[in-house]
């Protein structure tokens, strides 16, 4: 993963995600799911792909020491215009084991597909610098885009697009915006499990069991009723590991072995 795919999407990103109806909704789950792990106490928390800073504002306000690291210059010239008072970085996963100390953090973080940017092959060996710089019993916790969300399974075959129903089973593209676009791998929570192998798993949750991936922006603004009726059904069944491989999106924390 280059800065070249993301920094064309970095002006529009909150504009196409963060602001939408699925992007709020989606991170209102992930901040519910997270802050039931944050400590009482300050933490050291490194966050990856942070995007334009939403997340580590968040964890900020919470009265922790965050660093924000995203590869693309450009999101990171968002982020800090945004919330001056985080601190910001650029730096890519390739680069996380040489910038930052062994033993620094206790929690990282990556929210919303950052990792699904890279091969398992990369995963493999950015699990392991993961582990190098969390202190000990420290924490990772990703959000993935999950392999077999059947939500979007549904849409495409209603749609008759036969090609694109099991799009995630396989190497593909996606839209970052209108211009820009990134090779993403989906996986399943086992397979998550097999490769963070520096790990042991704490808890698996569901993301977007019945709110839609991002595309169906449009759908969702069409009808009050339905936005209102899968955001409620996702707070009725959504969440449960036995969901996650089914979801948009998989949360999955980790401990450091």
């Amino acid at each position: 993963m280059t800065d070249a795919s993301f920094d064309p999407a970095a002006e529009r990103y909150d504009d196409q995600f963060s602001k939408t109806i699925v992007g709020k909704m989606q991170r209102s789950r992930i901040w519910r799911f997270l802050e039931k792990e944050l400590s009482p106490s300050k933490m050291d928390i490194l966050e990856i792909n942070c995007g334009t800073g939403i997340d580590a504002k968040w964890l900020s306000g919470k009265g922790h020491d965050v660093i924000a690291t995203d590869v693309s210059s450009k999101m990171i010239s968002v982020a800090q215009n945004k919330f001056p008072s985080v601190k910001f970085e650029v730096c890519g996963f390739s680069e996380i084991a040489t910038r930052f100390k062994p033993n620094s953090f206790d929690l990282v973080f990556s929210n919303f597909a950052g990792l699904n940017c890279v091969d398992e092959s990369a995963l493999i060996v950015i699990q392991k610098d993961i582990s190098e710089v969390l202190k000990p019993k420290g924490k990772f916790i990703g959000v993935f885009l999950g392999r077999e969300s059947w939500m979007e399974q549904l849409y495409f075959r209603v749609k008759g697009k036969k090609d694109l129903i099991y799009r995630r089973r396989i190497k593909s593209i996606a839209n970052i915006d209108d211009v820009s676009t990134q090779p993403v791998w989906c996986y399943l929570s086992k397979e998550l499990r097999v490769i963070f192998n520096c790990f042991s798993v704490n808890y698996i949750r569901s993301v977007g069991l019945f709110v839609p991936p991002s595309y169906l922006e449009p759908m969702m603004r069409k009808s009050k009723v339905l936005m209102h009726t899968l955001f409620g059904l996702e707070i009725i069944f959504g969440g449960r590991r036995i969901a996650a491989d089914r979801s948009d999106h998989i949360y999955i924390s980790f401990s450091k072995n």
